[in-house]
């Protein structure tokens, strides 16, 4: 335990500030005495090779004060404001707008006038302590021990600073990696830059929410706009294998109520049972014209027209994705035309909720005005623009994220493509042959088109070369599902909210199936020819074996009548009232 003695403590440098006078001489000799260290006590060729000037016999002027300041960096700073050369008042001044990260006390020297009115005057020119002629010893120790105390103190600052500076650069650090790691497992969007514009602002380095797009095998165009409960990397972390799911079932063509039921297993698998996440999936199908969206939790998507009317909106109907089973979440989705001239708005409850200097939220009568306001292409800069000009520099309290997509540029796209697949050659493959037969308790919970798209790609690189393979295989697949075992009439889709009326009627039909299986065969037969898929339903009895043993053992030659030849080969036939036969 060290006694009262600063010098125990720790050796200080000591500026002093002024001619020949007995008092400073005095305390020179005390500082000395206590072993500190006095600046001008240095040769002169210690400082500057022996050119300062007005630096003579250990006397310092004000003029020279603030340079030996900035190049010792005193402990502490003695100045004598009635010296004649040491500057006064205007050398406090001085010395206080030299910048230092450590606390450096300046003592003054006065013996004129009331005291009091000394010290006020002292202390408002950034002085400590006014020390009054003549100095006095006990005193002045009682001061040195002060200082002693702060100093101990100040020095365990610096160290937990030195300690905070490096923990902070190593975070800093490890933030920019992880980043990395998430925007390159994410992947930036710049695939779909002509069709979607989106804007994330976290509220704290990283971001809880998460903007996917990402295009099925099909051509369709999946999203997901995913926002994790919390903010920066925690949340971040939990929306990461949400969109890991979420791009490897788009890639492989699962529609979006597989999706959901595979998200929410993936959240209640893998993250902690509080943490679960908002989620908005949308399936937009240009080719058809149908758009599908699944909302959890997370505030309304909205379409707009060109000239900013909402005209058609999607609110959220489901609990986000890891607040129960997935048995007891629906995962069927809204399924509505698409408008061709129409703009979908995405956008996570941190814009609506950002704050205002009076703690106003933006709203979402705001958002929707802004966008009305705004030309089409330039909607989303505008939006955000608002969004920042209402936060007026503060931090957003959660994080905002925007999107927009242009429906009409979808379309042209999905032409464009079409066209591309169709002009393309066909390569040389060799030969493979492969037969599936499902049976109806797994046709009510299985999606085949992506399983089988998954496998041919596999074995037959040819097939996953642009989107028609994978849509005639879809299609295929419908047709002898719903129309075939399910008795579906197409015709229903014709009508006012004909096509939701046809996703339910699906949904309970395939329930409600008992029996009935659909077989599937897909070949090539060398090199040159080419890729055939014939899919078969049939309305099989309770007790299966027999039957598809049945199935297996059809005539091959049944299955050759060719009724009409399309673009790539693809080639059609149907026979009976509940079998189909398809070739590619």
């Amino acid at each position: 335990m060290p006694n009262s003695n600063p010098a125990d403590w720790q050796r200080m440098k000591v500026l002093v500030i002024g001619g020949a006078d007995p008092q400073l001489d005095i305390l020179r000799t005390i500082l000395r005495h206590l072993g500190h260290e006095l600046v001008s006590d240095r040769s002169p060729a210690g400082m500057h090779d022996g050119t300062l000037p007005a630096v003579c016999a250990g006397h310092v002027s004000g003029m020279m004060a603030p340079v030996l300041f900035a190049e010792y960096r005193p402990d502490l700073v003695v100045l004598d404001l009635e010296a004649p050369d040491s500057g006064g008042y205007d050398t406090l001044a001085a010395l206080r707008r030299i910048e230092d990260p450590r606390w450096v006390p300046i003592w003054c020297l006065a013996d004129s006038g009331p005291r009091a009115d000394n010290e006020a005057i002292a202390l408002e020119h950034g002085a400590d302590v006014l020390l009054p002629r003549p100095i006095h010893q006990p005193l002045l120790k009682a001061h040195m021990a002060q200082i002693g105390r702060f100093m101990v103190r100040q020095g365990q600052f610096a160290r937990r600073r030195e300690y905070l500076q490096a923990y902070f650069e190593t975070a800093e650090s490890e933030i920019k990696t992880a980043r990395n790691i998430m925007d390159r497992l994410l992947r930036t969007q710049t695939d779909h830059a002509s069709v979607m514009q989106s804007w994330i602002a976290p509220a704290f380095k990283f971001s809880g929410d998460a903007m996917v797009a990402e295009r099925s095998p099909d051509g369709t165009l999946k999203l997901l706009l995913a926002d994790g409960v919390g903010h920066g990397l925690s949340a971040a972390l939990n929306v990461l294998p949400v969109c890991r799911a979420f791009q490897s079932m788009a890639q492989k063509g699962f529609g979006l109520s597989a999706m959901v039921v595979e998200l929410n297993h993936t959240i209640r698998r893998d993250l902690p049972s509080h943490r679960f996440v908002a989620a908005t999936l949308v399936n937009i199908d240009a080719r058809n014209g149908v758009i599908e969206v699944w909302n959890g939790g997370n505030p309304a998507c909205f379409m707009i027209d060109t000239i900013g009317d909402v005209t058609d909106t999607w609110t959220s109907t489901h609990l986000p994705l890891g607040v129960v089973g997935s048995d007891e979440l629906d995962p069927r989705p809204e399924v509505r035309p698409l408008a061709a001239d129409g703009q979908l708005v995405l956008y996570s409850d941190g814009t609506i909720e950002a704050l205002d200097e009076s703690g106003r939220a933006f709203g979402e009568a705001a958002l929707l005005r802004t966008l009305a306001d705004a030309p089409p292409a330039v909607r989303l800069e505008a939006l955000k623009f608002a969004v920042v000009e209402h936060l007026a520099g503060r931090a957003a309290n959660d994080d905002v994220t925007l999107a927009l997509l242009d429906c009409n540029a979808e379309f042209r796209q999905a032409r464009a493509r079409r066209a591309e697949s169709e002009a393309a050659a066909e390569p040389a493959a060799g030969a493979w042959e492969m037969s599936v037969v499902v049976e109806s308790a797994v046709l009510r919970g299985l999606d085949m088109a992506p399983i089988l798209q998954e496998f041919v790609s596999r074995i037959d690189p040819v097939w996953s070369e642009g989107d028609l393979g994978f849509t005639r295989l879809a299609e295929l697949y419908t047709e002898a599902l719903e129309r075939g075992l399910l008795k579906l009439d197409a015709g229903m889709k014709i009508h006012p909210d004909g096509l939701a009326a046809y996703a339910e009627a699906r949904e309970e039909r395939l329930r409600e199936l008992e029996t009935g299986a659909v077989r599937i065969t897909v070949a090539r037969g060398g090199a040159g020819r080419q890729l055939r898929v014939a899919m078969h339903e049939s309305m099989l009895g309770t007790d299966t074996s027999g039957a598809i043993d049945a199935l297996w053992e059809e005539e091959a030659s049944e299955a050759e009548e060719l009724l009409a030849t399309t673009p790539r080969n693809i080639l059609a036939a149907r026979r009976g009232a509940d079998i189909a036969t398809i070739r590619l």
